[in-house]
């Protein structure tokens, strides 16, 4: 928590992301501590003899992003950034028992009608082989930006459901290292222009995953509306795209997943 609070004290350039030059960082012999693994099983009910779901590489390689971010390469603050999407491709098994390298690229992404575009990509090497490469879209907005509104109008039939307290995302919190307050307390949302406290976005995927036993080599999060803290979500899995769901027609998530498109 205590590096988020350092993040939030991080000057303010005063173009944002606008002039953000592309860099990259590597952090070499990483060591995942046992008991993040351990609580990371413990909240999503993981047999300890089974596999982490591919997802599990975001927070792996978080303790490196949040380096990255603290750099003095990375000009601005990144708290309030908003997660548009996230990518995993598998390229070799991993054993997150072993020492990893993590390799961070930062480059700018283009320009959004809403404001900068950022893309941040993790790999996940590991004697001396790419075992996983996770690809994340972030978008600062511009000040005044507005989110647009959620056009989904679709009545959606829940596989499985959930409702994700505080409680929660606390333990998630402390099981991946993110301690983004807009996660986890209310007060600070609205300072960032949140109604309320809402869920962690990677939470949602490393659920929807696990719940509905999806073990490809190849996913792609598209995040779609913030989630509430308190909401009861659900997931329709009538077709090959997963769809997050809350009160039968707000969108939170899809999850693709299978073979990786071609370019």
């Amino acid at each position: 928590m205590l590096d988020y609070l350092k993040l939030m004290f991080k000057k303010q350039h005063k173009d944002g992301l606008k002039n953000q030059a592309e860099f990259t960082k590597v952090f070499s012999d990483i060591m995942l501590p046992r008991p993040k693994t351990f609580a990371f099983k413990k909240l999503f009910n993981i047999k300890p003899c089974n596999e982490l779901p591919l997802s599990f590489a975001f927070i792996a390689a978080f303790p490196c992003l949040i380096n990255t971010f603290a750099s003095k390469e990375f000009i601005t603050s990144p708290i309030g950034l908003i997660h548009l999407s996230a990518e995993f491709t598998r390229h070799q098994q991993i054993n997150y028992r072993e020492k990893i390298t993590v390799k961070i690229k930062v480059e700018h992404a283009g320009t959004h009608p809403k404001g900068v575009l950022l893309k941040i990509t993790s790999e996940l090497i590991q004697n001396d082989l790419l075992c996983i490469k996770n690809t994340n879209v972030m978008l600062q907005v511009k000040s005044g930006g507005k989110n647009a509104k959620n056009a989904i109008v679709k009545q959606f039939k829940a596989s499985d459901s959930s409702t994700i307290n505080q409680q929660t995302l606390w333990r998630y919190a402390r099981a991946s290292g993110d301690y983004n307050p807009i996660h986890l307390s209310s007060l600070l949302a609205k300072i960032f222009g949140m109604r309320t406290a809402i869920v962690h976005g990677m939470y949602l995927v490393h659920y929807s995953l696990l719940s509905q036993h999806i073990n490809s080599g190849y996913i792609k999060a598209t995040f779609k509306k913030p989630c509430p803290v308190g909401t009861t979500v659900g997931i329709d899995d009538s077709t090959e795209q997963l769809q997050v769901f809350s009160n039968t027609t707000d969108l939170h998530l899809t999850i693709d997943h299978g073979h990786e498109p071609q370019l």
